[in-house]
C-alpha cells in the first residue's frame, strides 16, 4: 500500500463512497446520495491526515483498488484543528447539520468503547467494487 497524496483525496473519496454504497448505515445517512457520501469520506480522509494517521491506497495498474484510513494515537496541533474545522463546515454544507449530528452522536457512543491507552484504529477500509473478491 502507498501513502496518499492530497490530489488523490477526490479519487479515494469516490472509491470509499462506491465501496460503502450498500452499507445500511451509509444508506441511512446519505439516502443513496453519492455527493453526500463523497463529502463524508473526504472528511474522514482529511481527519485521518490531520490527526497524524495514515491514508493507505493500493493500485492495480493505474486504477485505485483500495483505500484504508488508519488513525494513529492523536497528534492534533492548532493548525490541524483549523484545517479540520474547514472540513467539518464543508461536510455540514453538503450533508446538513442533522446528518453531522447523527455521526457525531455515533462517534461519541462508540468512542466510549475504545481502549483508554493509546492505540491505532482502522477507521475505514474500502475496496473498489470491480476488485472485490480478488484478494486485494
Amino acid at each position: 500500500m502507498n501513502h496518499s497524496h492530497s490530489n488523490d483525496i477526490t479519487e479515494m473519496s469516490l472509491l470509499l463512497s462506491r465501496a460503502f454504497v450498500n452499507d445500511p448505515w451509509t444508506r441511512m445517512l446519505f439516502w443513496d446520495d453519492a455527493k453526500k457520501s463523497k463529502a463524508f469520506f473526504t472528511m474522514i480522509i482529511r481527519y485521518c491526515k490531520a490527526t497524524g494517521g495514515q491514508v493507505l491506497s493500493e493500485h492495480q495498474g493505474n486504477t485505485l483498488a483500495s483505500v484504508a484510513c488508519l488513525e494513529h494515537p492523536m497528534k492534533l496541533s492548532f493548525l490541524n484543528v483549523i484545517k479540520l474545522f474547514g472540513s467539518f463546515i464543508t461536510f455540514i454544507s453538503a450533508c446538513g447539520f442533522k446528518t453531522f449530528n447523527t455521526i457525531n452522536t455515533y462517534m461519541r457512543l462508540t468512542s466510549r468503547h475504545r481502549p483508554k491507552e493509546k492505540h491505532y484504529y482502522l477507521t475505514c477500509l474500502g475496496v473498489s467494487p470491480e476488485f472485490m473478491c480478488k484478494k486485494i
